[in-house]
């Protein structure tokens, strides 16, 4: 479970916790404000969803998914698209945007 604060202004935060569950393989229940950039790397990633604090029906029906998942012996989530968000692909993007810049300016 990933919880953020309810409010606008936190549709840009990315809490580091998100990508320590995203190595986790599982499926991951975040709650907190729509079109978020959690919700868009959750969807990117395959990897869980975002519901709104007020979402009991949504919540419920993700965590009664989740447990048949494994009870069915696959608590797993697919991996797809996790590696671009793992430390060394997200440094050699900031390094390559970096390098742009430095290319750009000369």
């Amino acid at each position: 479970i990933l919880a953020e604060r309810d409010e606008t202004d936190a549709q840009h935060i990315i809490p580091g916790k998100l990508y320590e569950y995203l190595a986790l393989e599982a499926p991951i229940l975040a709650v907190g404000p729509p079109q978020s950039a959690v919700e868009s790397i959750l969807k990117d990633t395959q990897a869980g969803l975002v519901f709104t604090h007020s979402d009991i029906n949504g919540i419920m029906t993700f965590i009664s998914s989740v447990y048949c998942h494994f009870e069915a012996s696959d608590p797993k989530t697919p991996r797809i698209n996790r590696a671009k968000f793992e430390r060394r692909e997200l440094t050699a993007n900031l390094a390559e945007t970096i390098n742009n810049l430095l290319e750009s300016n000369q």
